[in-house]
């Protein structure tokens, strides 16, 4: 019997996306950043949006159209909140240090 080879090539794997491609393991993460089945979030997911799919999807649903994503209608209160938000943490955060060295300093 001829001798065996030493190691077999593993087999290949099926795309996480489901695309119906399989690759071989070593190419999976080429495969994998460009499959056209990838899914993507909402440009508005920082806002809320929980929306997903895949990049035409995502585009269509981020659209400045009627049945768009609600959070892009919305992004510029969203982020005015979330900007006071910060602003009144850092400042109590600064508060709190003021405090601190007060303390220390009349200790």
């Amino acid at each position: 019997f001829p001798p065996l080879p030493r190691a077999f090539p593993p087999p290949p794997v099926a795309c996480p996306w489901s695309c119906g491609l399989r690759v071989a393991p070593s190419s999976l993460r080429s495969h994998y950043d460009g499959c056209e089945m990838r899914l993507f979030s909402c440009p508005y997911a920082p806002y809320g949006c929980g929306h997903t799919g895949t990049e035409p999807d995502v585009r269509a649903h981020a659209a400045d159209d009627a049945g768009g994503c609600p959070y892009h209608r919305v992004r510029g209160v969203v982020q005015l909140c979330r900007r006071l938000e910060a602003d009144a943490l850092r400042a109590r955060a600064a508060a709190d240090a003021d405090g601190r060295e007060r303390d220390e300093r009349d200790g």
